[in-house]
C-alpha cells in the first residue's frame, strides 16, 4: 500500500491531508531482492528477471517503480511505520523513503517486530504513534481557517 499511496501522491491522482505509511521499501526491485534474499535463494539474475519480466507482462518499467522517488514530490506530513526485525522491507529502506520525503515527518521503528501487522504486533505502541501523529495533523488544520460557503 505504501508504494501505491506515495505513486497516487507523486501523480495528483490523491490530496489527502497526511500520510501513514507502513513497512516501506524503496525500490522494487530491492523488494524482490530482499525477498529472495529472506528465503535463501541467490537474489541475481531471479530478482531482476522477475521485475523485468513482471513489469514487461503488466506494461510498466518495474525497474523505475521506487517509491523513495515518488516521496521526493510529497511535502504532506508523514508517519513512516517500520520494524527493526524487518528481513523484507529492512530499516534502511525505510529510512531512504523517510529522507525523500519533502515534508514534516515522523518515523516509528518498532523494535521487536518483524514484517507483519504493526497494529496488531505492538498495539499499543501503534496507537500511540498513529494518535500523536493525527494530532499534529489536526492541531494543524485547526489553526487554518476553515471558511463555509455563504458564511454559514
Amino acid at each position: 500500500g505504501t508504494a501505491a499511496i506515495l505513486r497516487a501522491v507523486h501523480t495528483d491522482t490523491i490530496k489527502p491531508d497526511g500520510l501513514i505509511l507502513e513497512l516501506p521499501f524503496d525500490r522494487l526491485i530491492n523488494a524482490a531482492r530482499q525477498r529472495f534474499h529472506a528465503m535463501g535463494i541467490p537474489a541475481w539474475p531471479l530478482a531482476d528477471l522477475l521485475i523485468l519480466h513482471g513489469g514487461w507482462q503488466q506494461g510498466f518499467d518495474g525497474l523505475a517503480h521506487a517509491p523513495c522517488e515518488y516521496a521526493k514530490s510529497v511535502a504532506l506530513p508523514s508517519l513512516i511505520l517500520n520494524a527493526e526485525q524487518d528481513r523484507r522491507a529492512p530499516p534502511a529502506q525505510a529510512k531512504a523513503v523517510f529522507r525523500a520525503l519533502s515534508g514534516p515527518k515522523y518515523r516509528k521503528q518498532f523494535a521487536t517486530l518483524g514484517h507483519e501487522s504493526l497494529c496488531e504486533g505492538a498495539p499499543k505502541e501503534w496507537r500511540a504513534a498513529v494518535a500523536a501523529f493525527l494530532a499534529k495533523i489536526v492541531i494543524a488544520d485547526a489553526l487554518t481557517p476553515n471558511l463555509l460557503p455563504n458564511g454559514k
